[in-house]
């Protein structure tokens, strides 16, 4: 059974291949783009550039008018 990310890379290589650096891509975390990357890795057959990443976080923060407060725990 494939897992969701090998079928998400699967379906992008088959719709743009070598292009596929040229994207952006909205992930949750930075663990997902780990494994998207080696889904992506095994299905091309030669080097590539890696689509541009960004988190869902921080995408939400471009968006938002107002700035994330820091955390005042010390």
């Amino acid at each position: 059974m494939q897992k969701f990310l090998e079928s998400v890379a699967a379906d992008l290589w088959a719709r743009y291949g070598e292009r596929v650096g040229e994207l952006k891509m909205i992930l949750p975390n930075t663990r997902t783009r780990i494994f998207f990357v080696d889904a992506l890795s095994k299905i091309a057959d030669k080097p590539l550039w890696s689509p541009e990443f960004i988190s869902l976080a921080s995408h939400m923060a471009s968006l938002a008018a107002l700035a994330r407060a820091h955390s005042i725990a010390a």
